[in-house]
C-alpha cells in the first residue's frame, strides 16, 4: 500500500509501530505486549524524540507509543512524520505501574471512550484489562486525536513572541539569493513580522552573510539558535552543515532538526515549510531563485493549508529553478518581480492583525 494514500482510522494490513522512551523496561513491555498481534509491527524504537524523529522519517508509523515523561516532545516527532508524506500517527502515551510491571495507556483527545480516559496492561494480558496490541488497534482505527497544547504555551504574548493569531513570513533561496534576499529584506520594517530564511550556502560564509544583512536592513539578523521564540523586527537564517532550520509552531520556537537531508539539502527549504503546515493560514512563504526544486513540494502543502505562497519571476530571477517547480506544481498563488515581494508579503501579514 502507498503510504502517501493510507487514511488515519482506517484499518491497515500491518500497523506500524514507532516506540519512543528512555525507559528500556517500557519498551520491552510493549514491545512484548504487542508481539502476539500479527497486525501490529514494531518498526522503531529510540530513547530520545530527537532518534524517534529521524525513525518517523524513515518510516512513517501509524501508531507512537509515546513515553508520558516525553508528551511535549509530540508534535516534534509529528512534525517529522508529515514530511515522510505518511499518515498522521495517532499518539498513544505510555506510563510505567505497579513498580515497572504494567503500563497505562492513554490516547489524548481520542473521542472513544474506551481509549481517553486511561487503561491498565500487563505483559500477561490480565483477562479484567483489554490487552494491549488491542488498544493498539483500537486506536489507529479511532484516527488520531487532537493534542493537549505543549507546557508553555498558554500566556504567550507579543513581548515574549508572535502573538498567537500573527503571521510569520517564511522565505528559501538557493543560487541568486545573496543579492535576492538582502533585497527582500531591504523593504522590511523594522518591526517586520518574524521571518525566517533558509538559503543554500556553505555554512563558512553564512555567519559572515547574516552580520552583512544586519548592518544593511532595519530588521535585526541573525544565524538561528536552537530553542529561540521569534519576535516581530527579527529575521532568523538557517545556519549551515548538520541542521535544518523548523518552526515548533505549537510552542512558537525554532529548532535546529539534525535530521538526514531533505530534498537533497541540508538545511533545506522543504523541511523549514513543511513544518509550518498545520499552522499554515498563519504563514506567508516566499519561494526565490535559485536552481533545483527543494521547497516546492512543501511549499504545496502549505497553500493547500490556506498559506499565502509567493514566487519570484522568471524574468527577476537568477535562476528560474525553485521557484519554476514551484509554480508548475501549483504551489505558488501569485509570480511577483522580486522588488514587489515585500510589500505585498507584509500588506498580507498586516491585513491579518488588522483583522
Amino acid at each position: 500500500m502507498d503510504r502517501a494514500r493510507e487514511k488515519p482510522g482506517l484499518r491497515v494490513d500491518d500497523l506500524r509501530l514507532l516506540i519512543v522512551s528512555p525507559s528500556s523496561c517500557l519498551r520491552n513491555l510493549v514491545r512484548q505486549g504487542v508481539k502476539p498481534e500479527k497486525r501490529v509491527s514494531v518498526v522503531a524504537e529510540a530513547v530520545t524524540a530527537r532518534i524517534a524523529g529521524a525513525h518517523a522519517l524513515k518510516h512513517a508509523p501509524h501508531v507512537i507509543v509515546l513515553d508520558a515523561r516525553l508528551a511535549d516532545m509530540a508534535p516534534a516527532i509529528l512534525r517529522d512524520c508529515r514530511m515522510a508524506a505518511g499518515p498522521r500517527p495517532v499518539v498513544v502515551l505510555a506510563s510505567l505501574i505497579d513498580g515497572g510491571t504494567g503500563i497505562d495507556l492513554q490516547v489524548p483527545g481520542c473521542r472513544d471512550p474506551r481509549l481517553g480516559a486511561g487503561s491498565r496492561h500487563d505483559p500477561a494480558g490480565c483477562a479484567e484489562h483489554a490487552s494491549l496490541s488491542e488498544t493498539i488497534v483500537a486506536a489507529a482505527a479511532a484516527g488520531p486525536g487532537e493534542l493537549p497544547p505543549a507546557k508553555g504555551v498558554e500566556g504567550t504574548t507579543r513581548g515574549s513572541g508572535a502573538s498567537p493569531t500573527e503571521k510569520w513570513i517564511m522565505v528559501g533561496a538557493s543560487t541568486g539569493g545573496v543579492e535576492a534576499i538582502e533585497t527582500l529584506l531591504g523593504g522590511f520594517p523594522a518591526d517586520c513580522p518574524p521571518t525566517l530564511i533558509t538559503q543554500h550556502m556553505p555554512p563558512q560564509f553564512l555567519k559572515s552573510f547574516a552580520t552583512r544583512l544586519n548592518g544593511l536592513v532595519r530588521p535585526q539578523v541573525a544565524i538561528a539558535r536552537d530553542g529561540i521564540t521569534p519576535k516581530r523586527g527579527e529575521v532568523f537564517i538557517a545556519p549551515g552543515g548538520e541542521t535544518h532550520l523548523v518552526l515548533d509552531p505549537a510552542l512558537r520556537v525554532l529548532r535546529l532538526w539534525p535530521g538526514p537531508k531533505v530534498s537533497g539539502y541540508r538545511p533545506s527549504v522543504d523541511a523549514m515549510f513543511a513544518s509550518a503546515v498545520p499552522y499554515a493560514s498563519r504563514t506567508i512563504a516566499v519561494i526565490l531563485t535559485g536552481m533545483g526544486g527543494d521547497g516546492a513540494r512543501s511549499m504545496k502543502a502549505l497553500r493547500d493549508g490556506g498559506a499565502l505562497c509567493i514566487g519570484q519571476d522568471r524574468e527577476s530571477s537568477v535562476i528560474y529553478g525553485m521557484p519554476r517547480m514551484a509554480h508548475e506544481l501549483g504551489a505558488t498563488e501569485i509570480e511577483l518581480p522580486l522588488g514587489q515581494i515585500a510589500p505585498h508579503a507584509l500588506a498580507a501579514a498586516q491585513a491579518s492583525r488588522v483583522a
